[in-house]
Parts: structure tokens; C-alpha cells; sequence
């Protein structure tokens, strides 16, 4: 139940069975979804509010071996001996299939478009990636498993990083170097362009974003935004001091944007006003036009806007819309995806590769080829090609997109503090382009002629469409909605992510959705996007997982699937998301398995049989004092129920021969700012078993209680092999 500061009590309430499998959910409009089980406790069916229903088959393993969705159409998985998909096949008998190399890793994808293959290092880090049309992404690592490079047809960005792995410079294919300074908590300080240009940021004493100005190489500003705060971190007033324009926001008791007042010497004043459900559904937005009404049916699916109707299929994908000027159809695949639209100003079709990223659209006739990098938190375009394989413009990407190159021309990207652009400028470092949004994203004016898809949080807009492509889905600026129902069913604990198609929880001043799953906050400003996963709270990643775990039957969204294994993995560990690459098919999915009730447990590492890895645990309470204990075989060393301390050691072996040991596996803290723990990739092998239940096997498993310090980790590869011996935690206090 939540309770809003005006009295009005919105409640979402569940109601699970005998064993804890939770069988409905009744959302606050009282609408309900109800799930069903099979004999062991796998969710066997789901039925939406409006009676669809969609369903699945297990495997003995856990595995969904069908789906059958809403719309009635089935797709059969298959699997190998290590639960890894092998096939899968769509009610048309058309297939995409994988293989893999000996440890785990994808080695090829087979679909429609064509073979897609993978090549890795002996770290089982991804080195090339061939695509069907014969175009590559190469990339080279450091020994800290940093990128050093990307290349690409059109040349080759090489990257640096600092001591603490943060990125340091970024060289483009033109010798062009960006480089990024940071603050003494890891705040993204500066930005400095190839052209001069500036980027500048400032914080409270909470981290929160505060200042961001752009200037010119010698000082100027080029745009500013300044941000006031309200106690809950909610952005209040936005002042740009470039333009004179001034932004105030207003919202509800659940932090709802209720009202933009905006001030504009320019463009004018205006304000503008929302309405809400219970349940977040935009009910009326006014501005100085008049006021527009929406309606909605009982799966929350958006009917009409106005004189606009919209109609839907069972699945929740937007199929038609309808104005007094004529009727635009979309069509889906299998997956949801949207693969054509229709309507009186022309066609588009689009096409996706296995894991759903966008990698052609065709408008009337003109073909649009992506070369994606998807060795990275969020899918990126490097490239577009036309049909004839001719370059039309390229991409270079640090934390956030740095610089397009279109015709021989190179403009470079200035954000606000959400990540919009706002300007861009040329290779001396004038300004060409400035671009002003509303609230939700739509762009109310642009001064200049450069062509330009990437706006609004810096994402890819389609203006055929007038959606903007967020990877698993579109959204709508215009009722600041999804055009299809979300896969992800959300967290429990977290009603705003149970709505299927509200973007940004209704908050868009501060919330992006570059998965188009889930939001997140000041997304790509005041940190990367690997930071912000790395220092996302404890409690926010347990709720991923919850949501994760309701939905273990399977979304048929492999990359939904990956991308949120990664970023839970990142955000409870503190551990930079591309580890979990690194972990086998059958281990990753025992690893995946393992938080329940608050625990963590996470086996890193487990390549084979000879690898060793960390295993986690929260207690109830968390315990103050750091000292991590023996991990050994009962032989009288200290408990396991305290945490890390300064100066602990982890080691191997017989305790007099500690030189030789620590040179080869240890785990220590440098500083109260970062652990490494150094690990053994040949050979390692525990002897004896952990208390408290669990059982070390195979497994070399560190129990820590400090999440603090879980933020703090990083994992070293060390080069010599660990002959199996006894394990110790030895505190030095």
C-alpha cells in the first residue's frame, strides 16, 4: 500500500499460495493478473486482467520448452546438456539457432538474416564479431579487462583508463582525443572535446547533480543548467542561463510530473499539466492549446487521445492509429518487435537481429544498415550503411555518444543534465545545432540543418515513426507511452514497475529507459552507465531479481534476459557487469538461481572444473567492523560471521609459506576506496566445506556482510597456477 501526502490511499495488492508462489496481483484502478503454477511451483500460465492468457512448458531442468503468448502463437526452445539455447522455432517453422565454444561463450547465431560469429580471447572476452553481411567489430582488452579498442570498417577508437578503471580518454578514428576527468568520489568532473569544447559538472554533498555548463575553449558558455533539488532528489527548477529559459517542476505525492511552468524569453512562456489514475495512466495534459483526454482499457492499453483511437493486439502491441487524417497500421514479429508501420505519409519496415537490436529499417525504398556494438552496457549504432554497402555517417561513443561524422562533416554532441542533446557543434567548436524539449521528450524547437537522430536522452529517434527506438520497444513522446506492452513484469516491491507502458515512471525530468524495460536515474551524466550499475542500492538490485525470479518461466527476450542478469549482477556485486560474461552456460545458470530470501550467492568464475570463484551472503542485520575470516576445513581459524577488514588477507596453503602463497591468491583492501581480490584462472581448488550451510566443493567462496565494500571489488586475473591445498582467511588486526 502506498499512502500519497493528499490522503488518497493507492493499494496493490498480491495473493500467493500454500508454498509463497504468488497467484494475483491486483493493481490500483483494481484490475487484476493471475498466475499459475505446475507441480513444482513453475509458473505454468498468466492471465492479464482482460482475460488473455499466455503459457509455458518446463523442461526437468527448469528450462521453457514453449510459450504460447497472448496472441495464441507458440515458440519451442530447445536446449543442450548445459541448458543453453539451441533452437528456437516460431509458429512460421522459421528458426534461429546457436552454437557455442567449449566454454560457454555464443560462437555463432543462425537466423534470417544470416550467420552471425564470435570469436574470444583465452579470457573468454570478445575479440571479433562477423555479421551476416560480412562487416566486423574487432575490439582488445587491457589486463583489467578494460576495452582499449573498438574498430570498425571506417577506423579504429582506442580507449585509456585511470588507476581506477575509470575511462580517461577516448581517440577517435580522426586522432581526435576526448578526455574525462573525475571528482574524489568518482563524479564525472569534465568532458574535453577534440574542438576545445568543455563539459563541466557539478554536485551537492549527495552526489546529486547540481551544475553542468558547456563551454568553448576559451570560456564561453555554451549552454548551461542549473539544477534545484527537492528533499526526495526530485529536480524542482531547471535554469539555463544560456537562453534565460527556466523550468519548474511540480509533482504529486508519488513524484509524478504534475506541472511544467515554463519561463522563455524566446519561445515564449507556457504551462503545461498532467493528470494521472490510480494506477499512473495519463488522464489529461493541458497546455496552452487546450486540453487533451486519454482513455484505457483494463490491460492499461491506451484507446483514445483526443480524436485519436488506437487498437491493439492480445499480445498489448499497438496495431493501429487513427486521426481525421487517415490510418497508420503496424505489424509485429513472433517477439513483439515492430517490423512495419503504414500510413499516409509511406512505409517502414525494420529488422532485428537474434537478440532484438535494430540492424536495418527500409523507408519508401531507402535502405538504412546498423553496424551495432553490443559489447557494452546498452547496445550502441556505430555505422550506417546504405544498400550498396556505401558509409553514410559513423559513430564514436566514450561514456555517451562523442561525435557523428555525416559527409565529411563531424559534429560533436553537448548534453543537459538528463542526457538530452541539447547542442551540437562543429570540428572548430561553433555551434550548429541547439535543440529544446518538453518534459516527456517532445522536441518543441530546433535552430539549425544538421541531420541528427540521436535527442531526447541522446536515443535514437525515428521520425517516420515519431517514436524513439529504445532498444526492446518504442516510445511515444506524444503520450509519453510505449506503443507495446513491456516483457518485463516488474518488481513487487516497486508497484511503478508494474505498469506495462508508462515511461520513466511518469517522472521523465529525472528517469530514463534506454532498455526500454526499466528506468533509471541521471542516466549518463554524472557517472557512466557501468558506474551508475555499480553503485545501484542493495535493495534496488534484490527487486530486480524478485521480478526476474517471477518471471523465470521466460520472456523469449534473450537480450532483456542478459541485460538483466548483468546489470543485477553489477549492481549487488559492485562488479563491472562484463564479468558475468565470463561464466559458463550451466554454471551462470546455477549462479542465476541462487539469490533467494535476501542471499546472495554468486559463484564467479566457475569456467570448467578448475576454476575458483566468491560466494556472498547478507546476514539479517548488517554487521558493523570488517574482518574477513578462514574459509577452510574446520581447522580452528576464525568464524564466518564477521565482515572485511583493512589488511585481510586470503591464501592458500600451509600457513608457513605465506610469501610464496600470496604471490599467487589474495584478497586484500588497498584503501577504504578499493579491494581487489586477486584470483588463479588455471587450477584452484578448495579442500573443505563452509559453514553455515553452505558448501564450498569446488568453489573458492568468500562470505562478506559489508555491502558497502561489495561496491568497492574488483577481480585481477593472476597468471600462476594454485596447486590444491588449505584455505585461509587470515585478519591481520
Amino acid at each position: 500500500m502506498i499512502q500519497v501526502s493528499e490522503g488518497q490511499e493507492l493499494r496493490t495488492s498480491y495473493g500467493y499460495d500454500e508454498v509463497g508462489n504468488r497467484r494475483f496481483q491486483t493493481d490500483p484502478n483494481a484490475n487484476t493478473t493471475e498466475w499459475e503454477y505446475d507441480n513444482l511451483g513453475r509458473a505454468a500460465s498468466r492471465t492479464l486482467p482482460l482475460g488473455m492468457s499466455e503459457s509455458f512448458v518446463h523442461d526437468p531442468n527448469g528450462n521453457v520448452t514453449e510459450k504460447t503468448d497472448f496472441n495464441n502463437d507458440r515458440i519451442v526452445y530447445e536446449y543442450d546438456e548445459n541448458s543453453r539455447i539451441v533452437k528456437k522455432t516460431y509458429p512460421d517453422e522459421s528458426v534461429v539457432s546457436f552454437t557455442y565454444t567449449p566454454t560457454g561463450q555464443r560462437k555463432t547465431v543462425t537466423d534470417g538474416i544470416g550467420t552471425t560469429r564470435y570469436v574470444y580471447d583465452v579470457r573468454d572476452r570478445l575479440m571479433e564479431v562477423t555479421n551476416p553481411d560480412g562487416t566486423k567489430i574487432s575490439y582488445t582488452y587491457d589486463a583489467a579487462g578494460n576495452r582499449t579498442s573498438v574498430t570498425v570498417p571506417s577506423g579504429t577508437t582506442d580507449y585509456t583508463y585511470d588507476a581506477l578503471n575509470r575511462l580517461e580518454t577516448v581517440t577517435d578514428p580522426d586522432s581526435g582525443v576526448t578526455t574525462y576527468t573525475y571528482d574524489k568520489v568518482g563524479n564525472r568532473k569534465t568532458v574535453t572535446y577534440p574542438n576545445g569544447t568543455v563539459a563541466e559538472y557539478m554536485y551537492d554533498w549527495l552526489n546529486r547533480l547540481i551544475k553542468l555548463e558547456n563551454r568553448t575553449s576559451a570560456g564561453d558558455l555554451i549552454s548551461g543548467y542549473i539544477y534545484t533539488l527537492g528533499p526526495a532528489g526530485n529536480r524542482q527548477k531547471v535554469e539555463e542561463p544560456h537562453s534565460g529559459r527556466v523550468v519548474s517542476y511540480t509533482y504529486d505525492g508519488l513524484y509524478r510530473l504534475t506541472e511544467e511552468n515554463i519561463t522563455d524569453p524566446v519561445l515564449g512562456n507556457e504551462v503545461i499539466s498532467y493528470t494521472y489514475d490510480n494506477f499512473g495512466n495519463r488522464l489529461k495534459k493541458t497546455d496552452s492549446s487546450g486540453s487533451v483526454s486519454y482513455s484505457y482499457d483494463d490491460n492499461d492499453r491506451l484507446t483514445s487521445e483526443g480524436n485519436v483511437t488506437y487498437t491493439y493486439d492480445d499480445n498489448g502491441n499497438m496495431l493501429t492509429r487513427s486521426d481525421g487524417t487517415g490510418t497508420v497500421f503496424y505489424n509485429y514479429d513472433y517477439e513483439n518487435r515492430l517490423v512495419f508501420m503504414q500510413g499516409p505519409d509511406g512505409t517502414t519496415e525494420y529488422a532485428y537481429d537474434a537478440d532484438g537490436i535494430r540492424v536495418r529499417s527500409v523507408t519508401d525504398g531507402v535502405v538504412t544498415n546498423y553496424l551495432v556494438d553490443k559489447n557494452r552496457p546498452y547496445a550502441q549504432v556505430l555505422e550506417e550503411r546504405d544498400d550498396a554497402g556505401s558509409l553514410t555517417v559513423s559513430y564514436v561513443y566514450g561514456d555517451d555518444l562523442i561525435s557523428q561524422r555525416r559527409g565529411g562533416s563531424v559534429s560533436y554532441y553537448h548534453y543537459d543534465g538528463l542526457g538530452s542533446t541539447r547542442v551540437l557543434t562543429d570540428d572548430a567548436g561553433g555551434v550548429t545545432d541547439t535543440y529544446t524539449y518538453e518534459a516527456f521528450g517532445d522536441l518543441v524547437d530546433h535552430i539549425g540543418n544538421t541531420e541528427n537522430k540521436y535527442l531526447f536522452t541522446g536515443e535514437q529517434y525515428d521520425p517516420n515513426a515519431g517514436f524513439y527506438y529504445l532498444r526492446a520497444r518504442y516510445y511515444s513522446p506524444g503520450n509519453g507511452r510505449f506503443a507495446s506492452q513491456d516483457s518485463w513484469q516488474g518488481s513487487i516491491s516497486d508497484p511503478d514497475t508494474l505498469h506495462k507502458y508508462v515511461y520513466g515512471k511518469n517522472n521523465p525530468v529525472i528517469f530514463t529507459d534506454p532498455s526500454g524495460h526499466f528506468s533509471l536515474g541521471e542516466l549518463g551524466v554524472a557517472n557512466s552507465l557501468r558506474n551508475i550499475l555499480s553503485n545501484l542500492q542493495i535493495n534496488t538490485a534484490m527487486n530486480l531479481w524478485e521480478s526476474r525470479d517471477m518471471a523465470e518461466s521466460g520472456t523469449g527476450d534473450e537480450y532483456l534476459d542478459d541485460k538483466l542478469n548483468e546489470v543485477i549482477f553489477a549492481a549487488v556485486t559492485g562488479i563491472p557487469s562484463r564479468i558475468f560474461k565470463f561464466i559458463g552456460g550451466a554454471n551462470k545458470k546455477r549462479m542465476l538461481k541462487a539469490f533467494r530470501g535476501g542471499k546472495i550467492e554468486i559463484a564467479l568464475g566457475r569456467w570448467g572444473d578448475n576454476v575458483g570463484g566468491t560466494s556472498r551472503s547478507f546476514w539479517g542485520g548488517l554487521v558493523e567492523g570488517r574482518r574477513l575470516h578462514h574459509l577452510g576445513n574446520g581447522l580452528g581459524q576464525n568464524s564466518l560471521h564477521d565482515s572485511l577488514a583493512l589488511g585481510d588477507e586470503l591464501f592458500r596453503g600451509a600457513e608457513g609459506n605465506l610469501d610464496e602463497i600470496l604471490s599467487r591468491i589474495r584478497a586484500f583492501i588497498e584503501s577504504d576506496q578499493v579491494r581487489k581480490i586477486y584470483f588463479d584462472l588455471n587450477r584452484i581448488k578448495s579442500t573443505g566445506g563452509l559453514t553455515m550451510g553452505y558448501v564450498a566443493k569446488e568453489e573458492l567462496k568468500i562470505i562478506i556482510s559489508d555491502p558497502d565494500l561489495l561496491k568497492k571489488t574488483q577481480f585481477v586475473k593472476m597468471g600462476r597456477e594454485v596447486s590444491p591445498s588449505l584455505n585461509y582467511l587470515r585478519s591481520r588486526l
